[in-house]
This record gives structure tokens, sequence and C-alpha cells, in this order.
């Protein structure tokens, strides 16, 4: 009881601290997905005898819709941001959070974010008569964006692991 007293205001804080390469790495790659949400994720075509309406890569007449279209648009950016937020919490000692807990965190949010943009993908697409709909490129670069989130969210959590055998943190 009287080491909880004996604590400054300052101790519940870390000290600011220069990011790691995967710090860095997890933190383009969270805001790189968190953009690719305002991207053209789905697109509708018009079709006729004469051909479509529509131009290659998602960009067409007006009819395209990106990732907050969807609930699980909104969670996949949701989902990256908390991934991208992390590492600066922890490097700049805003709040005192477990390593290992913070090293968990953007994992879990990236994985979910990869869970929430495949079920997303499960939607099949629609062909009816002259209407046809579909993902667009943009939709599959978010998916590799966000893949690659999530294996260097593995790698931070792994080297974490490996900082901590040595630990009693």
């Amino acid at each position: 009881m009287g080491d909880i007293e004996s604590r400054g205001p300052e101790s519940s804080k870390s000290m600011p601290r220069a990011m790691t390469q995967r710090e860095k790495l997890v933190l383009v790659l969270g805001a790189a997905s968190a953009l690719c949400c305002f991207l053209p994720w789905f697109s509708v075509s018009i079709g006729n005898a004469a051909g479509t309406l529509s131009m290659p890569g998602g960009f067409d007449s007006g009819m395209s819709w990106n990732g907050f279209s969807s609930a699980e648009g909104v969670l996949v950016f949701v989902c990256s941001l908390v991934a991208a937020a992390v590492p600066i919490v922890v490097s700049q000692g805003f709040f005192a959070i477990p390593r290992r807990t913070a090293a968990m965190l953007p994992l879990a949010a990236s994985a979910l974010a990869t869970v929430c943009a495949l079920i997303y993908l499960g939607r099949s697409s629609q062909a009816i008569g002259f209407l046809s709909a579909g993902r667009t490129m943009w939709y599959f670069l978010t998916l590799i964006v966000i893949g690659a989130l999530v294996f260097q969210s593995f790698r931070y959590w792994q080297n974490e692991q490996g900082h901590r055998e040595g630990s009693p943190d």
C-alpha cells in the first residue's frame, strides 16, 4: 500500500522514445489501409449490346462505393486506425501499456480488419440483365495492404515476445 502512495503522477506514464523499425512499419501500413477505405471498392457497370459503360479499375459513370458503404468497411477503417495508433501511443509514452499488450493490440486489430475485408469479399457479385456489380482493383489493393499489416503486426508481436523472455514484465 505504501508503494502506491509513494508513486508520483509521473510514474503512470513512460518516457518518450524513438520508434523502432517495426513500429514504423505497423504505423505506415495501418495508415495506408485506413486510407484505402476511401477508394472505390465496389462498382456497378451498365452494359448493353454495344458493350459496357464503365471504365476499367472501378472508375465508371459515377456508380462506385468506397469502404464506408458497408459495416465491414467501417470496421476495417477503425481497426486500421487502432493498429496505427498503438505504436505512437507506446513510443511517445501517452499511456502506460504493458509491452505484451501493446504488441498484441495491432495484431488483433489487423486480424479483425482482415476478417471484415474477407467477409466483404464473400458477398457475391451480381449480374442482372444489363447491370453487373463487382469488386474493383482498389479493393484488392486494400486486401494486399491489410495482409502486409497483419504480417508486420505479427513480426512486431514476435519481436516483443523475444524481448520479454528475459524480463519479468
